[in-house]
């Protein structure tokens, strides 16, 4: 199972696009549940990672996949002022 980040920006370099994190994870005897917080900039990333979730837990694993709330994507304008600054500190701190 996928955990961390899955795709960096195209756009501003070091910046994280889309990434999954495992939060829980609970077991008994016949079930097992994992829960992940998926964030990406963009809806369309999230969509994906939940896409690959399903896949994988598709038959033979018969596991059922359940969203709860999701975050909208945010895509920041590169060149905005604010991105130049933050692409500056990013830059100097590598």
């Amino acid at each position: 199972m996928p955990n961390g980040v899955i795709r960096m920006s195209n756009d501003v370099q070091g910046v994280v696009e889309t990434s999954l994190n495992i939060n829980v994870v609970s077991m008994d005897a016949d079930k097992a549940e994992i829960c992940c917080l998926i964030y990406s900039l963009i809806d369309r990333g999230t969509l994906q990672v939940e896409w690959v979730l399903h896949a994988l837990g598709a038959s033979p694993a018969g596991a059922t996949k359940v969203a709860n709330g999701r975050y909208p994507g945010w895509k920041p304008d590169a060149n905005s002022p604010v991105m130049h600054v933050v692409h500056g500190y990013l830059s100097a701190s590598v």
